[in-house]
């Protein structure tokens, strides 16, 4: 009898399962700087160089183990990533001109080095890496059972124009190996350290990347759930939505809207909340999803609402964002 119930629930299960299925769209993500308008060129420093020349830094390079220069390295890396990131866009160029001090000695920003570096570069924005870091310590570090390197980067951009800091952010972002051995023995120190040279570059990249997404909108992929079990025609529109043909998708799920079963309905509703939100139509997608929150009380929809809402709030600041004037 146990045997016979364990295996219904089984069974109970995977139909529950079976019943849904997922897909990855992409949607535009706001960046989390708004530059000002008219802005069509920024300059990068790398301002890390400085640090990087002074004893200091070599002094803890030997007492933290860390690579001497591997964090220079990194740094590049990560400026080289943020201006691709940047030209890539279409919306600004971005050139990078190494290091310069823009900071006088009580912290306060020089704004006539600022004004100075953007007017010989014909640029409107400086954006600054003041700080990168890694945790690639010497000798193999394991966390979780992997080896990793994180990088953390803080960046800030100065618009001279208004003398006004914009923006400074932090980005952290890792790498990970295979799982290694904490052996301190030569040889697997300097495979560490082999491994460990690329990963930092590799890092550094990887934070590059994802501070110029700070900067500006990025294209992402975000996976979304839709049913595809409640009869034939649940299960026909399953291929039109994986292949992408929302409208026709559109056109058989409102006629299942119209079904006297409330199931094909509720499900009817929320796989057209996932359709119109492909499309780009919010508005709409949020209408159907709250039919099958509130009408028909779909758990799914009731999580996804959330989601719908705070792309619509997105949605109102790319449209700043990608207004001519910062094109």
């Amino acid at each position: 009898m146990r045997y016979s119930s364990f295996l219904s629930s089984c069974l109970i299960i995977c139909l529950f399962h079976s019943c849904k299925s997922s897909l990855n769209i992409s949607v535009l993500r706001p960046a989390s700087v708004d530059i000002p308008k008219n802005v069509k060129k920024m300059v990068v420093l790398n301002n890390t160089l400085l640090r990087n020349k002074t004893s200091k830094a070599v002094v803890e390079g030997i007492l933290t183990g860390e690579q001497l220069y591997g964090d220079k390295n990194a740094s590049l890396a990560c400026v080289n990533a943020l201006v691709r990131g940047i030209n890539n866009s279409k919306m600004y160029s971005a050139s990078y001109r190494g290091e310069k001090e823009v900071l006088n000695f009580d912290n306060s920003v020089n704004w006539e080095a600022v004004k100075e570096i953007c007017d010989k570069e014909n640029a409107e924005i400086l954006v600054s890496l003041d700080f990168f870091d890694t945790n690639s310590g010497l000798g193999a570090k394991v966390l979780g059972g992997v080896n990793q390197v994180a990088g953390t980067a803080h960046f800030s951009i100065y618009f001279p124009i208004e003398q006004l800091l914009i923006s400074d952010f932090v980005v952290t972002d890792y790498k990970a190996t295979g799982a290694a051995s904490p052996s301190l023995h030569p040889l697997a120190v300097i495979n560490d350290a082999v491994v460990k040279s690329e990963l930092l570059v590799a890092v550094g990249e990887t934070v590059g990347a994802k501070a110029s997404s700070e900067i500006v909108p990025t294209w992402i992929w975000v996976n979304r759930m839709f049913y595809i079990g409640g009869g034939r025609e649940l299960r026909f529109t399953k291929h039109l939505i994986r292949n992408g043909n929302w409208d026709m998708a559109e056109q058989k799920l409102i006629e299942l809207t119209g079904s006297i079963k409330d199931r094909k309905v509720r499900k009817a509703n929320y796989n057209l909340a996932m359709v119109k939100e492909a499309q780009g139509d919010l508005e709409s997608a949020i209408k159907y999803a709250e039919i099958a929150a509130f009408t028909f009380n779909d758990k799914h929809a009731a999580a996804y609402l959330p989601i719908l809402k705070m792309r619509q709030n997105d949605e109102a600041r790319l449209a700043y964002q990608l207004q001519p004037e910062n094109k």
